[in-house]
């Protein structure tokens, strides 16, 4: 085994998630179940976990340092590419599909690697009649499809909304929120008829959806200005209301605008 452990092992990329920290160098946090905005953190605080890779979650072991490794080698050769896309975006300049592959890629590792996929997989083993030992097995073994799910949301259209406004984009610890429409018939929708939202930067968000239409792009953007302040809320809030535990934020006063729009909502209802 390594004589360099890592314990203190992120979900979430630390690269990404830096984008999202204040001048202070800490994530504004919003914690969902209690609607309440918690003391910012630094990067060492958020959306890691105890050996979060080892085939039982706190239990050291030589699967957590494998994945480990994985990721890292994934993490180094996404990070050099965002920077670029994030640019080309902003500066009306034209995305190739590769580059649109690369965030795409990204997207697939965070929907596979977090708790709320972990969650989900577990609630799928545990269903019916029978009772199962659960362990991390068969969520790690999802790992080795990224690509293949990078593929699809790849393959998704998108749309790009560009904030030029004072209000900017949040992210959580299930940075892509997906939602799946209603089942229509016998077969349950398919992963391309599920829509995703996802926040690149405080100044990005992305949302990729079913290409219903011959529309001749599979990427557009819409600038954003203040105007619109409205749809950069509802955005917030699509990628909030799927977080499994945590929204974070650049800036305090998007999360209280989360919570006042959540607060709006239910006294209309």
């Amino acid at each position: 085994m390594s004589t360099n452990i890592v314990k203190n092992q992120h979900f979430v990329p630390r690269f990404y998630l830096s984008r999202f920290l204040n001048k202070n160098n800490e994530a504004e946090i919003l914690e969902c179940k209690r609607r309440k905005i918690i003391l910012p953190c630094g990067l060492k605080g958020i959306c890691c976990e105890y050996f979060y890779y080892g085939i039982e979650t706190g239990k050291q072991d030589e699967v957590s340092q494998a994945i480990e490794r994985f990721f890292g080698v994934m993490e180094d050769s996404i990070a050099k590419v965002i920077p670029e896309f994030i640019d080309d975006i902003i500066n009306s300049r034209q995305i190739s599909s590769c580059q649109k592959w690369n965030v795409a890629a990204l997207m697939s590792m965070l929907w596979v690697r977090g708790p709320a996929m972990r969650d989900a997989v577990k609630q799928m083993m545990c269903d019916g009649d029978f009772s199962l030992k659960y362990n991390n097995e068969c969520h790690t073994r999802m790992f080795s499809y990224i690509s293949g799910y990078a593929n699809l949301f790849s393959a998704q259209h998108w749309t790009v909304y560009i904030s030029n406004t004072s209000k900017k984009f949040v992210t959580s610890d299930n940075p892509v929120a997906t939602y799946i429409p209603e089942r229509e018939g016998w077969y349950p929708p398919t992963f391309l008829e599920r829509e995703h939202y996802f926040s690149l930067s405080p100044d990005i968000c992305i949302k990729s959806r079913y290409a219903s239409h011959k529309t001749g792009k599979n990427l557009v953007r819409k600038t954003l200005c203040e105007k619109d302040n409205d749809l950069v809320l509802r955005l917030n809030f699509q990628i909030s209301n799927k977080a499994h535990q945590y929204t974070y934020s650049k800036n305090r006063r998007c999360l209280e605008d989360i919570l006042t729009f959540i607060h709006a909502v239910e006294n209309e209802t």
